[in-house]
């Protein structure tokens, strides 16, 4: 998700923290992994869900497009999907 690196990227550069006092810029480096690495987690479930119902569907001959997707997913998922 390049996007997402960027925005983080983006956010980092802009936080107020005194670039010459290395304990805070490590401390700002390491919530920052952690915040990009949790969002890039959840981007990457979010992506295997879509491409997992749609590998299911097309094994069943059936069409699907973007307008039917959420429609497998929640038979696939549930509701919570």
């Amino acid at each position: 998700m390049p996007h997402n690196l960027y925005l983080h990227s983006s956010l980092m550069a802009k936080k107020k923290i005194n670039k010459n006092d290395k304990a805070a810029v490590r401390e700002c480096l390491f919530y920052s992994q952690i915040e990009t690495a949790v969002s890039l987690f959840f981007s990457f479930l979010i992506n295997m869900a879509v491409i997992a119902t749609f590998a299911y569907w097309y094994s069943d001959d059936k069409q699907i497009d973007l307008q039917s997707a959420a429609v497998y997913l929640e038979e696939d998922l549930g509701s919570f999907a």
